[in-house]
């Protein structure tokens, strides 16, 4: 399907639907619906301001967060991207894996928190995606971690 794409560890291929979901009541509830139906997924989010999610996840935040969803068959990891120049360095990463954790929800791992592009906490990263895939480690590239912005 349109923007997805195939991981092939060890030979094995796993789709992966890397589509951005806009924040919409359609896809709120689509979004509730496909949680709900559980599996592992891989999130990344950002903290905007103070605190606060960005503004192309707040319809998403007020209207999900506040439910209480079935996750128990939804297995996790959160990379939460912030700025430790603010006072509320990484706040929504961590208030939506309290959330999803209070629904059920698993991590794979503690969620990750990235001030700026720090690359320790990137190779992290990096290397719990490479245990969940079965790999040694993921490739690296003198640009795997460019700068990042929400779109």
């Amino acid at each position: 399907p349109e923007g997805a794409v195939s991981v092939a560890p060890d030979g094995e291929c796993a789709d992966v639907d890397t589509r951005p979901v806009h924040s919409t009541t359609t896809t709120v509830t689509f979004a509730a619906a496909r949680l709900e139906r559980g599996g592992r997924f891989l999130f990344v989010v950002s903290t905007h301001g103070a605190g606060e999610a960005p503004d192309n996840a707040r319809r998403f935040v007020r209207t999900l967060l506040p439910r209480s969803l079935d996750l128990a068959g939804l297995e996790f990891a959160l990379l939460a991207l912030g700025d430790r120049g603010y006072a509320d360095f990484c706040a929504f990463g961590r208030q939506f894996a309290q959330w999803l954790e209070y629904c059920g929800a698993r991590a794979s791992f503690p969620p990750i928190e990235v001030d700026r592009l720090d690359k320790a906490a990137l190779n992290a990263w990096r290397g719990h995606l490479a245990a969940l895939a079965g790999a040694d480690d993921l490739p690296a590239g003198d640009d795997d971690f460019l700068p990042w912005k929400v779109v």
